[in-house]
């Protein structure tokens, strides 16, 4: 019995060190086995202890960590290197262009988006501007255009810069899709390794492992959820200020969603992507269902020079003909006629005169229900009579 127990702890720990489990398990199990060789007596066992020694010590185990310790490792190399990449880039103007496509949008429709995308940084203030096409399958052509600005203190956004009628106020920035840089290449948080630590559900570290491609250190990072049998991989390059240049993602051993993106050095000693590619496929069938593709104009960026920005463009004006969609006090107060944001007080007194206006307007239609149900019954009575002198004639 002895001996089976053992065998049964010699595969766990084979089992365990195939798949980078935590170290702390592998320590638990051979401290069992070698309590079982002991209890069990050393010389009639020294072959299974020679095997065990030999199995924790000789396999590849290098660059690799799991649990605790692996979180723990990662946090201080890459996300420590990532942020103190990110605090090295000073004020920046940034000018990118944007084309995705997405097939199948609606039905088999699909829907191509391009545009020119402008952002502006200076201290904690960002300002950005777009000016898109989208064109649809059919040809048909829709033109969009925002701005929106955090001047360190509220986030205003106009949807529609050509006729600005409402504009958007919030405390937090809420930018939309492909609006910010940041946001694009993942410099506002730093996705799945954050989320990790804040604790992903489902989600456990796999393998973590360094090497050496084009004479750069990269890190690989692996995370997996059995349950969902969704995997994901992470490559960072660690002389590129520890950037984030490739991601996996892989739904039942097929490939869901790649990410590529290339970093170069734009301040000294600061990496920032200006190219990002990303792409989601069909599980079933390895068709492309949605395709980005991001390029900085490199030449017409600034970088590191706060005098090039003028602090008007983190400010847009509130006139008293634009709607006022107000979001900073929790819920979303509506009301217009005033040139700068109202206390919680006056919004919501602003708010209930404004409806009260509207209610005081023309009287809505009333849609007379009954009516149409005498109607339609009336129709269903006619229609059975009709039925059934068709019928009475065929039988006579």
């Amino acid at each position: 019995m002895s001996h089976l127990k053992h065998i049964t702890y010699l595969f766990e720990l084979y089992r365990l060190t195939l798949r980078r489990h935590s170290l702390k398990r592998y320590g638990k199990i051979v401290f069992d086995s070698f309590s079982i060789l002991f209890n069990g007596g050393l010389t009639s066992n020294c072959t299974l202890a020679a095997f065990t020694i030999t199995v924790f010590f000789c396999l590849p185990l290098e660059g690799v960590y799991g649990g605790t310790q692996q979180l723990d490792s990662i946090h201080k190399t890459i996300l420590a290197g990532s942020r103190a990449n990110r605090e090295r880039l000073g004020a920046v103007k940034l000018i990118w262009t944007c084309h995705t496509k997405e097939n199948k949008f609606i039905g088999d429709r699909t829907i191509e988006t391009s545009g020119d995308f402008t952002m502006w940084t200076k201290d904690d203030k960002v300002a950005v501007l777009n000016m898109y096409d989208h064109v649809y399958s059919d040809n048909t052509i829709k033109k969009g255009g925002t701005r929106a600005a955090f001047n360190g203190k509220d986030f205003r956004a106009v949807r529609n810069i050509e006729k600005p009628k409402r504009i958007g106020i919030a405390n937090k920035p809420d930018y939309h899709l492909h609006e910010n840089w940041f946001e694009i290449i993942g410099w506002t948080k730093l996705s799945w390794l954050d989320r990790m630590r804040d604790g992903l559900k489902g989600f456990a570290f796999e393998k973590t492992s360094f090497y050496t491609e084009g004479g750069e250190r990269y890190c690989r990072v692996a995370i997996e959820n059995p349950k969902v049998k969704t995997r994901i991989i992470l490559s960072y390059n660690l002389d590129r200020g520890f950037c984030c240049t490739h991601v996996e993602i892989f739904e039942s051993d097929r490939l869901k969603v790649e990410q590529i993106s290339k970093a170069e050095e734009v301040q000294a000693g600061c990496w920032l992507p200006v190219e990002y590619t990303e792409r989601s496929l069909s599980v079933k069938s390895g068709d492309i269902e949605l395709e980005n593709r991001f390029k900085l104009k490199l030449e017409e960026c600034t970088f590191g020079d706060p005098d090039a920005i003028p602090d008007d463009i983190f400010k847009i004006r509130i006139t008293p003909e634009m709607v006022v969609q107000d979001k900073r006090y929790g819920e979303t107060l509506v009301y217009t006629g005033t040139a700068m944001p109202l206390s919680l007080e006056e919004a919501k007194n602003r708010a209930t005169n404004l409806s009260r206006d509207d209610e005081s307007g023309p009287p809505a239609k009333k849609f007379h229900w009954r009516l149409w149900l005498i109607i339609a019954n009336i129709g269903i009575i006619t229609l059975c009579v009709c039925v059934w002198f068709i019928r009475l004639r065929r039988t006579v």
